[in-house]
């Protein structure tokens, strides 16, 4: 008899690996004609070793339209406003791709992802030229610079955007997908691993011990119970690790300031936040990221 062919498959490299990950969405660059951001409000896309996954690049809007005028503080932080906080929090109440304008006049497709019922992330796709902008310009006359970059962007045609506005979700919903359901909570059917579930794709949101009892289907008393023996500590001590675990992340790889910072993993108060990280660190998080700078800087001379 002849011995039987092998008949494994033949696999391709992970899906999910950090630089794949951004070659997938560089692919889908090319092939939609647009520049894809994804606004990671989260932290969720993070390697093994707790680092962004997705280079910085990714991570904000980078272009010579939306570059003009970082330099001036009142425009950057009107764009930080506009796409960092507002923008995503519009994403959070929506279940489809839709159309904004930015104050400084470009139109951009936004898709929301969710993931168990949680807003994860949002992408941007763009940018056009809009009709309208949403604000008044921050400066009169308007900059003849800012003009003609604003001229050269393509014009808006909303049935272009309709066609492409499928695709992106789906690219964003796969992507969520093959990232966080590599991420091992436990048995699926498991409580322990639902309560691990909730903790890290909630943790950023006004979340209470009330809101992971109705997910279980339990009594806040039984739900906070089950959170000690399957986390060894309460619900808010395990929220609040979480949130200071992103906390750091985003305070040595990105430029924003402490208090964004707060609000993005989910403290209310930049008080309770900074006296949060300094219990947990020693240093108050301006400290922190200035010390951890400081040893990168004596790395560098170090090196041959």
């Amino acid at each position: 008899m002849k011995k039987r062919q092998d008949r494994r498959p033949d696999f391709l490299p992970d899906a999910v690996e950090p630089g794949r990950l951004e070659g997938a969405l560089a692919a889908a660059e090319r092939a939609l004609g647009v520049r894809i951001t994804v606004n990671d409000h989260a932290a969720l896309f993070l390697d093994a070793n707790g680092q962004p996954a997705l280079p910085a690049s990714r991570r904000r809007h980078e272009n010579s339209f939306c570059d003009y005028g970082r330099t001036r503080p009142k425009w950057d932080q009107a764009c930080l406003r506009h796409c960092g906080r507002d923008v995503p929090l519009q994403a959070a109440e929506a279940d489809r791709p839709f159309v904004h304008a930015c104050w400084k006049g470009a139109a951009e497709i936004v898709v929301p992802e969710h993931y168990d019922g949680a807003h994860v992330c949002t992408l941007f796709a763009g940018l056009w030229r809009s009709p309208k902008p949403c604000a008044e310009p921050l400066e009169r006359p308007i900059p003849a610079g800012f003009k003609a970059r604003h001229a050269e962007l393509p014009a808006f045609d909303r049935k272009a955007l309709a066609r492409i506005a499928g695709p992106l979700q789906m690219l964003g919903a796969g992507l969520v997908s093959l990232w966080l359901g590599q991420i091992r909570w436990g048995d699926e059917g498991d409580r322990a691993a639902r309560i691990r579930r909730f903790v890290h794709l909630r943790c950023h949101e006004d979340i209470r011990l009330a809101d992971l009892a109705e997910y279980l289907s339990l009594s806040p008393s039984r739900t906070g119970a089950l959170v000690r023996r399957y986390l060894g500590q309460s619900f808010q001590d395990a929220v609040r690790g979480e949130r200071l675990r992103r906390a750091r992340t985003l305070l040595a790889h990105t430029g924003r300031s402490v208090k964004e910072i707060a609000r993005r993993v989910g403290f209310n108060s930049e008080y309770y936040f900074n006296r949060a990280f300094k219990q947990a660190v020693g240093l108050s998080p301006g400290k922190w990221r200035r010390g951890r700078a400081s040893r990168r800087e004596e790395s560098a001379l170090r090196a041959p």
